[in-house]
């Protein structure tokens, strides 16, 4: 896995579940590729743009071809060009009182950027949902390092989600989160 965050000069517009063309000179000039947009904490600035990489672990793919940039290259040193964003979610989660997110993989990237959207809200533009489930299914030992990546978000998620089960208490009924993570 590969966490890439880059700090623009101006914030970026963006939506949850949306997707940039990623170029990185140093492993290929001419290959774009296209990355969720991804959360991996609730306390990020609005200037960040965070990617986590998946390897796909086959030699000579973009992706194991990032893997084995030079460990002694520093992280600022790595070019990163950036265009987008692109697509959007199309379902209007502040809609719903009951979410269940399903996710497969490093499919589950598009998800925290819900779940973080979600938890970005006014307590009262989010005090009607009152149930959000995650089912998230992953294969294999890359499933339980992605799984544990992304461990301290979801706990960041479920503590603020339950501190507005407090509120809540005067006008409506509490928020439940329950994430179900199974590895196949």
């Amino acid at each position: 896995l590969i966490k890439a965050v880059t700090k623009e000069n101006n914030e970026l517009s963006f939506t949850p579940g949306g997707y940039f063309y990623l170029n990185i000179p140093m492993v290929s000039r001419l290959q774009w590729h296209p990355i969720s947009l991804s959360a991996s904490s609730l306390n990020s600035a609005p200037s960040e743009v965070e990617f986590v990489i998946k390897s796909v672990g086959k030699v000579n793919e973009w992706t194991s071809d990032l893997l084995l940039t030079p460990l002694e290259t520093k992280a600022s040193d790595i070019a990163l060009n950036i265009e987008g964003p692109y697509g959007k979610m199309k379902v209007d989660v502040t809609r719903y009182r009951k979410l269940i997110f399903v996710a497969g993989g490093i499919g589950f990237t598009p998800i925290s950027t819900l779940l973080k959207y979600i938890t970005s809200l006014p307590v009262t533009e989010r005090q009607h949902i009152k149930y959000i489930k995650l089912i998230w299914v992953s294969r294999g030992s890359n499933g339980l390092l992605l799984m544990s990546f992304f461990d301290n978000f979801l706990r960041e998620v479920e503590k603020v989600l339950q501190q507005g089960e407090n509120i809540n208490k005067l006008g409506g009924g509490a928020v439940e989160f329950d994430d179900t993570l199974t590895i196949l």
